[in-house]
């Protein structure tokens, strides 16, 4: 974790990571990188809500906005 001013600016996670985004969705990963406002998923990663599954190599998340851009994905999504 590097601190500037007492104010985090990056933060570097490994192993089995999990990410709680809201009440119905989250994202796991093997590793990964927070800096700023982006948070860089990586490593079998994989993007669950209540419509199914998203497996990618790469998810970052945008922290303020929520948004997701994905990389080289493949989906499984369910029929409601």
């Amino acid at each position: 974790m590097d601190l500037q001013e007492n104010v985090i600016k990056r933060v570097v996670a490994e192993g089995n990571l999990q990410i709680k985004m809201d009440n119905t969705t989250s994202i796991q990963g093997d590793s990964g990188i927070l800096e700023d406002d982006f948070l860089t998923i990586t490593g079998n990663t994989i993007i669950f809500n209540e419509k199914g599954k998203i497996l990618c190599k790469k998810a970052i998340l945008n922290t303020k906005t929520n948004d997701i851009r994905v990389y080289e994905s493949k989906g499984v999504i369910n029929k409601n």
